[in-house]
């Protein structure tokens, strides 16, 4: 049975080749861990392009399995996000679903003939 872990995110910084993302991660019966996902400025461009505020879901993503198959003193203090990573640990947006055809507006003289042939009291003067 693998052992509890939390993740905390600490914030990000800014560097020439890229996006550094730091976390806290807390395991019962081993010191704390810091440790750093750095992204490259290439997903951050391009058709394919990440979001900064993805950045932190995947990082988080990533550093979760690597918990998960592996003891914590296995995993480096300092990890590089790929084009690979990203392809597994990306969730894009669901699309919402369209309607087929648009409702159709309400012909308001219509209604208001329908009133008049009826009898019906207009109350506008």
């Amino acid at each position: 049975m693998k052992e509890k872990f939390s993740i905390r995110y600490r914030g990000f910084r800014s560097e020439v080749a890229g996006r550094i993302f730091d976390f806290a991660i807390a395991v019962p019966d081993f010191a704390h861990l810091s440790i750093s996902v750095e992204i490259p400025t290439e997903l951050f461009a391009g058709v394919n392009r990440i979001q900064l505020q993805e950045g932190v879901g995947i990082a988080y993503a990533k550093l979760k399995n690597l918990f998960e198959i592996r003891l914590p003193g296995e995993i480096p203090q300092h990890l590089y996000l790929t084009a690979y990573d990203l392809a597994q640990f990306r969730t894009l947006p669901v699309e919402p679903k369209r309607r087929s055809q648009p409702l159709p507006k309400p012909d308001f003289k219509e209604i208001w003939d329908k009133k008049d042939s009826q009898g019906i009291k207009k109350d506008i003067p």
